[in-house]
This record gives C-alpha cells, sequence and structure tokens, in this order.
C-alpha cells in the first residue's frame, strides 16, 4: 500500500463518518415507529438491492470461503447493530455515539492478538486522543451508566472486532461482491430475530420511505463497500481513528434536528479527536 492510497482510503472513511452521523438522530425518532430487528431488516435489504444492481455478475463469482467470510462479518455487523439500536431505546444519540467510540481504542489491541500487527507508536496516540476527544465531547457530570449504556459497549467490541477481520479477510475479494453478500447476510440474520423475537409487523404505511432509503443505501451500502475497499489500503487501526469522528457529526446533527445541546466542551472533543486523526497519520 501507497502513501498516497492510504491517504485517499482515509479520507474516503471520514467521508463515511459525516454519512454515519445523521443516523443517531433518525435511528431515534425511527425505533419510536418501528420494531428493532424489523427496522434493521428493512435497511438491510434495502443496502442489498441497491449493491446488487452494482455487484451482479461478482457476486455469483464468491467461493465458499467468501460466504464464510462473509457470514462471519455480517454476524459481526449484525450483533454491532442490534446492541446498539436497543441501547439507543434506553439513552441518548450522543451517548450512544461516543459508547460505540469506544471500539477505537480496543482496535489496537484486538488487532495485536488477531493480525500480530503491532502499531507505531503515532497510531497507539492518534487512538489515545481520539479517544479522550469523545469523552471531552459527550462527557455531562453526574450520569451514570446504564442499561442502554452496557448494550452500547458490547455494540463497541463488536465493531472493533468487525473492523480488525475485514482487514484480515478483505484483501484479494472484490470489494463490491463482498459489501453485498455481508448485507444480504445481515438482512437474513435481522430477518430471523424478528420472526423469533416476535416483534410486530411493519405497516409500510407508517414507514418514513425516505428516511429508511437513505439509512439503507446512502447509510448503510456505501459506506460498508467503501469500508470494505479501504481496508484493502489502510489499516484497521487508522479506520478506527478516523470512525472516531462519528460522534462528533451525531452530536452536530442531534443538535441540528433534535435540538441537543453543542457546546464549547462538545467543539473541543471534536477538535481532539481531529487532533488525534492527524496524529494517526503521521
Amino acid at each position: 500500500m501507497t502513501r498516497r492510497e492510504s491517504l485517499v482510503a482515509d479520507g474516503a472513511l471520514a467521508l463515511t463518518t459525516v454519512i454515519w452521523g445523521t443516523t443517531f438522530p433518525l435511528n431515534k425518532q425511527i425505533l419510536e415507529i418501528l420494531p428493532p430487528f424489523g427496522f434493521m431488516c428493512l435497511r438491510f435489504v434495502l443496502a442489498t438491492v441497491a449493491l446488487a444492481l452494482v455487484a451482479r455478475g461478482s457476486l455469483a463469482r464468491l467461493d465458499r470461503r467468501a460466504w464464510g467470510a462473509a457470514l462471519l462479518l455480517s454476524a459481526l455487523l449484525f450483533l454491532g447493530f442490534a446492541f446498539q439500536l436497543y441501547g439507543l431505546r434506553m439513552t441518548t444519540p450522543t451517548k450512544n455515539a461516543f459508547l460505540t467510540s469506544v471500539s477505537v481504542p480496543m482496535v489496537p489491541f484486538i488487532g495485536l492478538w488477531i493480525l500480530r500487527h503491532r502499531p507505531g507508536i503515532a497510531s497507539w496516540i492518534g487512538c489515545g486522543l481520539a479517544f479522550a476527544g469523545s469523552l471531552i465531547l459527550t462527557y455531562q457530570p453526574g450520569i451514570l451508566i446504564g442499561p442502554g449504556d452496557l448494550l452500547t459497549l458490547v455494540c463497541a467490541l463488536c465493531f472493533a472486532v468487525q473492523i480488525v477481520m475485514m482487514s484480515k479477510l478483505m484483501p484479494g475479494r472484490s470489494a463490491t461482491a463482498m459489501t453485498t453478500a455481508v448485507c444480504l447476510c445481515t438482512a437474513l440474520f435481522s430477518g430471523a430475530a424478528w420472526f423469533v423475537f416476535r416483534e410486530p409487523r411493519i405497516d409500510p404505511a407508517v414507514v418514513p420511505w425516505g428516511a429508511m432509503l437513505w439509512l439503507g443505501v446512502i447509510a448503510n451500502g456505501i459506506p460498508l463497500l467503501v469500508q470494505s475497499w479501504a481496508q484493502k489500503h489502510t489499516t484497521a487501526v487508522h479506520v478506527a481513528v478516523i470512525y472516531a469522528l462519528e460522534p462528533l457529526f451525531a452530536a452536530l446533527f442531534s443538535y441540528l434536528w433534535l435540538g441537543d445541546q453543542m457546546t464549547p466542551q462538545a467543539w473541543v472533543g471534536g477538535g481532539v479527536i481531529l487532533a488525534g486523526v492527524v496524529v494517526s497519520e503521521l
């Protein structure tokens, strides 16, 4: 991987965090209408359909090992989203975004264990700054960790493992085909959970289809495709540090849409996160 490829990949990942920042307030609003697993299933069905139009024949060329890799990645993705959405029902979008970012300091350690890859000192410092910035961004005195927050921490662990496994399993495979396969399997996992947990059926008349298309195609399909491609050209630690930008944009969009407070503390936290991203690139 060249320096230019790494920078392009990191820039593409940074743009996805802007998109993901919009999902926290949207998720909070839609979960008041739709059941969590039904919501997830619909999101990933929309993502699968959109990606399948692009993947076409490349999806059929995936071998058994590739489908096994897609199944593992989709299981981690499903668990991450499931714990995140159920956690979001019992906490605020800003806290949910921050606790999801706990995956950042987890990634280097999981990478050491799975990939046997020791990050450089700049990556460690970048991870530390990114996590510290997330803490400054969302810290509110007197707020205890509740059940929704604990679920979100489990979500962070699932996403951290997923980031590392993407670096292990994606090289040498078609990013478009693998992303389509992952979205398809995640939709199937979500549909099965929807049935097993006996969640209510979804009335198409109450579905906010504009928001669902945004969440399914723009906020699910495209970012996962970008991640699948980018992790061929950058490291898992870089991905984790850049994804720490997500709570900054989540706080910003929560402020714009839901009226959450955007304090000077939040801006300082965002600045520290940006510093972490810059340092990790050194």
